[in-house]
């Protein structure tokens, strides 16, 4: 069956490959070209350098389907998480720049399956099924169309009914952070990492990957004092005298997570010695709940096995 996926993300690369293991032949559209040494400005995932929480069902889909990625995760740096009293994982830490770049690689050498950069402009469809895609104004015909574009993608919008949400009220920024050599992690309270819940804020610490943290501040959207903590300058005032889970690591980022603002009483996070940033400032985001209704259909010429 040939299959054509829009949108090369952990879903789009997952099923792709997943299919293409059952002999199905797979190409899967993107417009982003993929990493650039250790760079990778995702194109249209804002989210994508946020800290990310990978729970169980990842591991046991990945096992189930493809254990060679799993431990292609492992060994580039990802680390199973347990909780007391449990031999099985609960997830894993990992930054999504790191999972996601283990699966494109693998997808990209996966037997019967394409990576194609180009541009979906629409679904394909004849007499209310999807047919194929049309790509830069190139026809790619397909017996099984999947839209895995995210929950901003619009391409499937002419085949299913409006989504129905709201916004949840609440909106968070991150920033990333290198351990020091030899600085160990800090306490730890949640399968995450640290979670410090405060009135009208919550303030967390994700552990990831190589020794790489992420800080996140979520506020309600109204609070417009703390909306500041998007400026970088704001941010580190903020995080300075929280350095109790990262006794300072260095930041390696942008501000995508600001530390705990202390106009709204301090905690401390630590996290190894004087923690180091791991890149510049990200905006952050705001949250809504949404759920839609999908009616599109695969061709007669095939149906995906089950």
């Amino acid at each position: 069956m040939r299959t054509a996926i829009v949108g090369a993300g952990p879903t789009g690369l997952y099923l792709g490959m997943a299919l293409a293991r059952r002999g199905h032949v797979v190409t899967i559209v993107d417009r982003d070209t993929g990493p650039e040494g250790d760079r990778w400005d995702r194109k249209g995932v804002m989210q994508f350098h946020h800290p990310h929480g990978f729970r169980q069902q990842v591991i046991e889909a990945l096992l189930a389907e493809m254990p060679d990625v799993w431990e292609q995760l492992i060994a580039a740096g990802a680390e199973p998480m347990t909780l007391p009293n449990e031999a099985r994982p609960a997830g894993f830490h990992c930054r999504r720049m790191v999972f996601e770049r283990v699966l494109r690689s693998a997808a990209a050498v996966e037997p019967g399956v394409e990576l194609r950069i180009g541009h979906t402009d629409r679904v394909l469809a004849e007499s209310g099924r999807a047919v194929g895609l049309s790509v830069d104004g190139y026809r790619l015909d397909a017996d099984l169309v999947l839209d895995a574009s995210g929950r901003g993608g619009r391409i499937g919008d002419p085949f299913r009914e409006a989504a129905v949400g709201s916004d949840c009220g609440l909106a968070y920024v991150s920033r990333q952070y290198q351990l020091l050599p030899g600085a160990a992690p800090g306490p730890v309270n949640s399968v995450i990492g640290f979670a410090a819940p405060r009135v009208g804020y919550e303030g967390f610490v994700f552990a990831h990957d190589n020794g790489v943290i992420s800080a996140l501040v979520a506020r309600a959207t109204t609070d417009r004092e703390l909306a500041g903590l998007r400026v970088t300058s704001a941010f580190d005032a903020a995080y300075a005298p929280s350095r109790a889970w990262t006794s300072g690591p260095s930041p390696v980022g942008p501000v995508r997570s600001p530390g705990f603002c202390p106009a709204r009483g301090c905690t401390t996070v630590s996290v190894g010695s004087s923690p180091r940033p791991v890149g510049s400032d990200f905006p952050g985001c705001s949250l809504s709940a949404t759920r839609s209704a999908q009616r599109i259909q695969p061709s007669d010429a095939g149906s995906p096995r089950r």
